[in-house]
């Protein structure tokens, strides 16, 4: 290649053409852009900008999953600029505030509803363990009634158990 003279209204900015071969090198060896790099609308930037305005529940719940995601391949790489246990803690935190959001769990994590849920297992546990039923009241007029006899009969022989025979004597 031979030299050729900067046109005089063509002055390139070498730091500009530097990030743009920069971009072309990730873009090959990577087969398009770096990971989480805004892959929720990666064909209409104007639709991104519009969810930016009115902003709704699944978007930010979207949002916190691909933070969680781009964090987690900062984590797999050998020589990233934070530290591992920063990235692990912001993790950490965007998930719990992911479950703040998540309608289908509370605060706890626990399902709302369905097999792990709390409420299923409230009934699960009514199931296996009813709850004691209060006696009425013509239960507790007879027992009234017989009262006196029960603790006349309650030291009886009928009562207290039989003499057991002595091994050996």
């Amino acid at each position: 290649m031979s030299y050729q003279p900067p046109q005089p209204g063509l002055q390139a900015d070498p730091a500009a053409a530097r990030k743009q071969a920069e971009e072309q090198l990730v873009e090959q060896i990577l087969g398009g852009e770096l990971p989480g790099a805004g892959y929720l609308y990666p064909d209409d930037p104007a639709k991104r900008q519009q969810q930016l305005v009115k902003t709704t529940p699944q978007f930010v719940r979207d949002n916190l999953l691909r933070s969680i995601e781009v964090m987690s391949f900062a984590l797999q790489l050998p020589f990233g600029e934070e530290k591992l246990a920063d990235i692990g803690k912001a993790i950490l935190e965007a998930a719990q505030a992911y479950l703040l959001l998540d309608p289908t769990v509370d605060e706890n994590g626990i399902p709302v509803e369905g097999e792990g849920s709390l409420a299923h297992a409230q009934a699960k546990a009514v199931h296996q363990f009813p709850p004691r039923v209060q006696p009425n009241a013509a239960e507790e007029a007879i027992k009234e009634k017989h009262e006196p006899q029960s603790t006349a009969l309650r030291k009886t022989r009928g009562q207290t158990p039989r003499p057991q025979p002595r091994v050996g004597s």
